[in-house]
């Protein structure tokens, strides 16, 4: 089973790669050009450059893929003051 994985560059969605994989999943994850892939270093999965805000290439990601796990979240909202 292929299974897509957002927000892998971070601390959750990582580990949540990094246990499909150990589960024997095919994993690929998708992944802005500018996103590090420090985390993911060690692992066995394909990396699917795009953008959750980019239709076109999210539609490219999920191009053969049975499953995704969305674990990407938004982390700024282009506000120059803090919500809260």
């Amino acid at each position: 089973m292929k299974i897509l994985v957002t927000g892998a560059s971070g601390f959750v969605g990582s580990h949540v790669a990094e246990l499909l994989a150990e589960r024997g999943c095919d994993v690929a994850v998708l992944l802005r050009g500018s996103s590090s892939r420090a985390w993911l270093k060690d692992l066995a999965v394909e990396v699917r450059e795009g953008s959750l805000s980019d239709s076109e290439s999210l539609n490219r990601a999920v191009r053969g893929v049975d499953r995704v796990v969305h674990v990407a979240g938004v982390v700024s909202y282009g506000l120059e003051q803090p919500l809260v």
